[in-house]
């Protein structure tokens, strides 16, 4: 097992190798977790987040990279605070409550699957961090997380509804 290296909002390559990553775009990492694996001279290694380090995914190289020592494996976003969050600003805080708005285009879902019951339905409270819908594009997910502590508000999008980047989809109060 390797640590990953820290470097301005990255994690670098801590040999040189082939890396596979295991993240994507929008997880939550924090010191400890797998982020990909790394082959070097026949063997395969786990590349782990070092201590003191946490973020949410930002970009992530393709896999099977060849890389170099110090080569940046994944950008993180929020590395101080070490959580995801969704679109939003002091300007979204108001009256009503604080704005969360869609990160991407595509299809909005409220559930992690169609049988499954509401990430948070109308009422619930959520924390900082807390997966309160899906994104999808082309297949890829991404979740929509809590800027704040708070109560869910109305669903301002319906669940399967199509989202342009920076649609409100609810307000947290």
């Amino acid at each position: 097992m390797f640590e990953a290296v820290v470097g301005d909002q990255a994690l670098l390559a801590p040999t040189v190798g082939t890396f596979v990553p295991s993240v994507e775009p929008g997880a939550v990492v924090d010191a400890g977790d797998l982020v990909g694996r790394l082959r070097r001279l026949g063997r395969w290694f786990d590349v782990v987040v070092p201590p003191s380090t946490a973020g949410v995914v930002a970009e992530v190289i393709g896999g099977y990279t060849a890389v170099d020592y110090g080569a940046v494996l994944l950008r993180l976003g929020d590395v101080s605070k070490g959580i995801s969050i969704a679109q939003s600003s002091e300007a979204d805080a108001d009256g009503d409550g604080v704005a969360v708005r869609a990160d991407v285009e595509g299809t909005l879902y409220l559930r992690p699957k169609p049988s499954e019951p509401l990430f948070a339905p109308e009422g619930t409270t959520v924390q900082r961090g807390d997966t309160l819908a899906l994104v999808e594009v082309m297949k890829t997910f991404t979740p929509v997380r809590a800027p704040v502590d708070g109560v869910v508000g109305a669903w301002a999008v319906a669940d399967s509804d199509s989202v342009e980047p920076g649609t409100v989809l609810v307000r947290l109060r």
